[in-house]
């Protein structure tokens, strides 16, 4: 299993980072974590689904549904 480090951005976020992950990135994949969307979120997370070309919903423990933004 391929690990992945990433930095995530809040949903309201309108930056994109051209790291050209999208097409190798699946459901079910765990992803660490460069920047925590909270002080006491884990440091990975879990993709459930693409929402769009550079959107993807992941669940972090300790936190909860995150929309990342590559």
């Amino acid at each position: 299993m391929n690990d992945y480090s990433l930095s995530a951005h809040d949903d309201s976020c309108d930056k994109t980072s051209p790291l050209g992950l999208w097409p190798i990135l699946q459901p079910g994949q765990w992803l660490n974590l460069e920047d925590l969307p909270s002080p006491i979120a884990h440091n990975q997370a879990l993709i459930l689904c693409q929402v769009s070309s550079h959107q993807w919903l992941t669940w972090v423990p300790n936190y909860g549904e995150y929309c990342l933004i590559l």
